[in-house]
Protein backbone atom coordinates (compact mmCIF):
# COMPACT_ATOMS: atom_id res chain seq x y z
CA UNK A 1 0.00 0.00 0.00
CA UNK A 2 1.14 3.30 -0.69
CA UNK A 3 0.92 6.20 1.55
CA UNK A 4 -2.72 7.43 -0.14
CA UNK A 5 -4.15 4.19 0.15
CA UNK A 6 -2.87 3.80 3.95
CA UNK A 7 -4.05 7.10 4.79
CA UNK A 8 -7.82 5.77 3.10
CA UNK A 9 -7.71 2.91 5.13
CA UNK A 10 -7.06 3.89 8.54
CA UNK A 11 -9.80 7.03 8.06
CA UNK A 12 -12.18 4.08 7.06
CA UNK A 13 -11.38 2.12 10.37
CA UNK A 14 -11.38 5.50 12.21
CA UNK A 15 -15.17 6.40 10.94
CA UNK A 16 -15.95 2.80 11.73
CA UNK A 17 -14.65 2.29 14.92
CA UNK A 18 -16.48 5.62 15.89
CA UNK A 19 -19.92 4.38 14.19
CA UNK A 20 -19.86 7.06 11.48
CA UNK A 21 -19.80 3.35 8.95
CA UNK A 22 -21.58 0.35 9.04
CA UNK A 23 -19.39 -3.12 8.81
CA UNK A 24 -20.73 -3.36 5.46
CA UNK A 25 -19.89 0.12 4.05
CA UNK A 26 -16.44 0.31 5.96
CA UNK A 27 -15.88 -3.18 4.38
CA UNK A 28 -16.64 -2.10 0.81
CA UNK A 29 -14.40 0.91 1.18
CA UNK A 30 -11.99 -0.80 2.59
CA UNK A 31 -11.78 -4.04 0.25
CA UNK A 32 -11.95 -1.60 -2.47
CA UNK A 33 -8.44 -0.13 -1.49
CA UNK A 34 -6.80 -3.66 -0.31
CA UNK A 35 -8.67 -6.62 -1.43
CA UNK A 36 -11.19 -8.26 0.19
CA UNK A 37 -9.06 -10.43 2.57
CA UNK A 38 -7.25 -7.69 4.06
CA UNK A 39 -10.32 -5.47 4.49
CA UNK A 40 -11.41 -9.13 6.67
CA UNK A 41 -8.92 -9.00 8.58
CA UNK A 42 -8.34 -5.18 9.50
CA UNK A 43 -11.95 -5.01 10.62
CA UNK A 44 -11.49 -7.77 12.88
CA UNK A 45 -8.43 -6.53 14.24
CA UNK A 46 -10.95 -3.16 15.42
CA UNK A 47 -13.26 -4.91 16.92
CA UNK A 48 -16.68 -3.55 17.25
CA UNK A 49 -17.64 0.06 16.72
CA UNK A 50 -18.38 2.25 19.47
CA UNK A 51 -15.76 -0.09 21.88
CA UNK A 52 -12.21 0.97 22.82
CA UNK A 53 -9.08 -1.16 21.14
CA UNK A 54 -8.12 -3.12 23.52
CA UNK A 55 -4.73 -1.74 24.57
CA UNK A 56 -1.45 -4.00 24.96
CA UNK A 57 -0.71 -5.66 27.74
CA UNK A 58 2.97 -6.46 27.03
CA UNK A 59 3.98 -3.41 25.79
CA UNK A 60 4.24 -1.02 28.79
CA UNK A 61 7.12 -3.70 30.59
CA UNK A 62 10.62 -2.69 28.83
CA UNK A 63 10.39 1.33 30.08
CA UNK A 64 14.19 1.28 30.76
CA UNK A 65 17.21 0.52 28.59
CA UNK A 66 19.84 -1.37 30.58
CA UNK A 67 23.46 0.77 30.94
CA UNK A 68 25.47 -1.79 28.31
CA UNK A 69 24.78 -3.78 25.47
CA UNK A 70 25.99 -6.75 26.40
CA UNK A 71 23.36 -6.68 29.48
CA UNK A 72 20.87 -6.27 27.00
CA UNK A 73 21.44 -9.37 25.32
CA UNK A 74 21.24 -11.71 28.59
CA UNK A 75 18.72 -9.58 31.38
CA UNK A 76 16.34 -8.06 28.46
CA UNK A 77 14.41 -11.55 28.47
CA UNK A 78 14.46 -11.62 32.15
CA UNK A 79 12.67 -8.10 32.28
CA UNK A 80 9.81 -8.75 29.77
CA UNK A 81 9.27 -12.27 30.82
CA UNK A 82 8.70 -10.93 34.46
CA UNK A 83 5.70 -8.95 34.07
CA UNK A 84 4.24 -11.24 31.59
CA UNK A 85 4.65 -14.08 34.54
CA UNK A 86 2.18 -11.90 36.84
CA UNK A 87 -0.23 -11.09 33.61
CA UNK A 88 0.19 -14.39 31.79
CA UNK A 89 -0.90 -18.09 32.51
CA UNK A 90 2.93 -18.54 33.64
CA UNK A 91 3.35 -19.91 36.85
CA UNK A 92 5.45 -21.94 34.53
CA UNK A 93 6.87 -19.36 32.89
CA UNK A 94 7.84 -17.34 36.20
CA UNK A 95 10.94 -20.67 36.46
CA UNK A 96 11.76 -20.42 32.85
CA UNK A 97 12.01 -16.31 32.97
CA UNK A 98 14.87 -17.16 35.25
CA UNK A 99 16.19 -19.81 33.57
CA UNK A 100 15.96 -18.17 30.36
CA UNK A 101 19.55 -15.93 30.31
CA UNK A 102 21.36 -19.51 31.08
CA UNK A 103 19.34 -21.40 28.46
CA UNK A 104 18.38 -18.47 25.80
CA UNK A 105 21.73 -20.21 23.26
CA UNK A 106 19.53 -23.21 23.26
CA UNK A 107 16.50 -21.87 23.57
CA UNK A 108 16.93 -19.48 20.27
CA UNK A 109 18.88 -22.81 18.22
CA UNK A 110 15.67 -24.89 19.31
CA UNK A 111 13.21 -21.68 18.45
CA UNK A 112 14.57 -21.94 14.51
CA UNK A 113 14.88 -26.01 14.46
CA UNK A 114 11.16 -26.42 16.18
CA UNK A 115 9.56 -23.08 15.00
CA UNK A 116 8.57 -22.46 18.87
CA UNK A 117 9.27 -19.57 20.53
CA UNK A 118 11.84 -19.06 22.56
CA UNK A 119 9.60 -17.78 25.71
CA UNK A 120 7.51 -21.03 25.39
CA UNK A 121 7.20 -24.01 27.40
CA UNK A 122 7.90 -27.44 26.01
CA UNK A 123 4.61 -29.51 26.17
CA UNK A 124 6.10 -32.70 28.48
CA UNK A 125 7.47 -29.97 30.78
CA UNK A 126 6.91 -31.24 34.35
CA UNK A 127 6.05 -27.84 35.98
CA UNK A 128 2.26 -27.57 33.46
CA UNK A 129 -0.17 -29.98 32.95
CA UNK A 130 -1.58 -29.92 28.82
CA UNK A 131 -5.20 -31.26 27.97
CA UNK A 132 -7.26 -30.87 24.80
CA UNK A 133 -10.57 -29.52 26.09
CA UNK A 134 -14.33 -29.47 24.25
CA UNK A 135 -16.85 -27.54 24.82
CA UNK A 136 -20.65 -28.38 23.36
CA UNK A 137 -21.92 -25.76 21.37
CA UNK A 138 -25.50 -25.56 19.75
CA UNK A 139 -24.72 -26.34 16.39
CA UNK A 140 -20.56 -27.32 16.87
CA UNK A 141 -18.35 -28.55 19.39
CA UNK A 142 -15.34 -25.84 20.25
CA UNK A 143 -12.09 -27.62 20.38
CA UNK A 144 -9.15 -26.07 22.21
CA UNK A 145 -6.07 -26.55 23.71
CA UNK A 146 -5.43 -25.99 28.35
CA UNK A 147 -1.95 -25.64 29.57
CA UNK A 148 -1.88 -24.75 33.31
CA UNK A 149 0.69 -25.17 36.24
CA UNK A 150 1.11 -28.42 37.58
CA UNK A 151 1.07 -27.19 41.29
CA UNK A 152 -1.74 -26.13 42.91
CA UNK A 153 -2.72 -22.13 43.88
CA UNK A 154 -4.13 -19.33 42.01
CA UNK A 155 -2.43 -18.45 39.00
CA UNK A 156 -3.43 -15.06 36.31
CA UNK A 157 -5.26 -16.08 33.32
CA UNK A 158 -4.24 -15.39 29.80
CA UNK A 159 -6.36 -16.54 26.75
CA UNK A 160 -4.60 -17.12 23.83
CA UNK A 161 -6.63 -16.97 20.83
CA UNK A 162 -5.21 -17.51 17.02
CA UNK A 163 -5.90 -14.92 14.66
CA UNK A 164 -5.69 -16.97 11.66
CA UNK A 165 -7.02 -20.36 12.35
CA UNK A 166 -6.39 -23.08 9.72
CA UNK A 167 -3.18 -21.92 8.31
CA UNK A 168 -0.77 -22.19 10.77
CA UNK A 169 -0.89 -24.05 13.88
CA UNK A 170 -2.12 -22.21 16.80
CA UNK A 171 0.58 -20.88 19.59
CA UNK A 172 0.85 -23.26 22.69
CA UNK A 173 2.53 -23.20 25.79
CA UNK A 174 3.48 -19.21 25.16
Amino acid sequence: MNHLQRYLVEEFLEDYQEGYLTRRQALRRIAGITGMAMAVQLLAACGQPGQPAAEPTSAPAPTEPPAEPAAMATEAPAATEAPAATEAPAATEAPAATEAPAASPTAASAAGQTGMSPNSVAEDDPEIVVERVEFPGADATLMGYLARPAAEGTYPNGPVCPENPGRTPPPRNS
